[in-house]
């Protein structure tokens, strides 16, 4: 645990000074952990990427999701504003835009892809409902966050560093065994994780509330732009086990980075065993142009 200024803390854990500025003064009180506290760290500068505001939604028509011709039956998103599915086993495409309030139940997902999604309310996920992030993915919500035994999950080549969730209401409250993949933001809001619920990134908040649950810090790639990202030990779809990969993505059109065909050639199934990030049995695998893992 890190704290910046000079914390007076009450728990039996080492503590460590970093010798970073010593204010605020504050005291801390912990009990049930163990680890190393750290007093005096040296804050960190919050992203200027938090909105003020979030946009009102677009469209008048309120849906609901009952069967598969339902789906079909949606048409121009622009002009939904709140959305329920209340079907269990469906998947639902749904492109950027300005929205009110969703709610999936059952076991119902929802699809978002590379771009803004903007909540003028919120958007619900009860009874194992999933929402996934497929790309660098910005959710806004205007109002409270509250997610129960949902999911937030990562689509392909996607990193808890390429998705934004940005919370301007007052609470989030993540409950039961909800897990979240994500950069999870409320400057001015609590942030509680009841029960078994997980966070897998970042939790930025103005008040932050563990009542079970845990969070794994896994903030890379932070959006990458034009360029060279490698993953790995490729880790992030799961909590336990040997990492399984080493994942190498190209950003940009190949032909525009110097030295890619040197790279591409270089990167072999043979350097990695050398390197111990493989077997004898492991091989590369272009699953995709400008993309691909090495097993």
């Amino acid at each position: 645990l890190f704290l910046a200024g000079s914390a007076s803390i009450q728990s039996g854990e080492a503590v460590v000074d970093d010798g970073g500025p010593t204010s605020p003064a504050y005291a801390v009180s912990i009990s049930g952990v163990t680890g190393k506290i750290h007093t005096r760290s040296k804050p960190i500068t919050l992203p200027a990427d938090f909105p003020s505001s979030v946009p009102a939604p677009t469209g008048v028509r309120s849906i609901t999701i009952r069967t598969q011709s339902d789906v079909a039956a949606i048409g121009n998103w622009q002009t939904v504003r709140d959305l329920n599915i209340a079907r269990a086993g469906l998947t639902i495409d749904v492109p950027p835009g300005n929205y009110g309030t969703f709610t999936v139940n059952g076991n119902s997902r929802l699809h978002f892809t590379t771009g803004t999604y903007n909540f003028g309310n919120t958007f619900n996920l009860d009874g194992s409902a999933s929402l996934q992030a497929t790309g660098n993915v910005t959710i806004n919500v205007g109002k409270n966050l509250t997610i129960n035994s949902g999911a937030v999950v990562l689509g392909s080549y996607t990193s808890p560093g390429d998705v934004r969730l940005n919370v301007l209401g007052s609470s989030i409250s993540i409950n039961g065994s909800s897990q979240l993949s994500a950069l999870v933001r409320a400057y001015n809001g609590t942030v509680t994780l009841n029960g078994n619920a997980q966070v897998r990134g970042q939790v930025i908040a103005n008040s932050f509330t563990l009542n079970g649950g845990k969070v794994i810090g896994a903030v890379w790639p932070a959006q990458t732009t034009n360029g060279l990202t490698i993953f790995g030990p490729r880790r992030f779809d799961r909590t336990t086990g040997a990492a399984n990969s080493l994942e190498v993505r190209l950003t940009s059109n190949p032909g525009l980075i110097p030295g890619y065909k040197h790279f591409r050639q270089a990167i072999t199934a043979e350097e990695l065993v050398k390197a111990d990030f493989g077997t004898a049995e492991s091989r590369e695998q272009r699953q995709v142009p400008n993309r691909f893992t090495l097993v």
